[in-house]
């Protein structure tokens, strides 16, 4: 959450779950870019979407 956010990027995404760990090197993925994810919490992860040339639908992929 949230599903959305602007071209711009640097929308804090909220990922939730059970059982994640902290390691140093979380990776979210948006399509062909990548940032750091941030531990929160067993149940929490977050990570800031990237700026992308237009709008549309973006595959998010979560490794660690």
């Amino acid at each position: 959450e949230p599903l959305i956010g602007p071209v711009q990027g640097g929308t804090v995404i909220n990922l939730w779950g059970t059982q994640f760990e902290k390691k140093r090197n979380i990776t979210c993925y948006f399509g062909e870019h990548t940032v750091q994810a941030k531990y929160v919490s067993k149940q929490h992860l977050t990570c800031k979407s990237p700026e992308t040339q237009e709008p549309g639908e973006v595959k998010l992929i979560v490794k660690y």
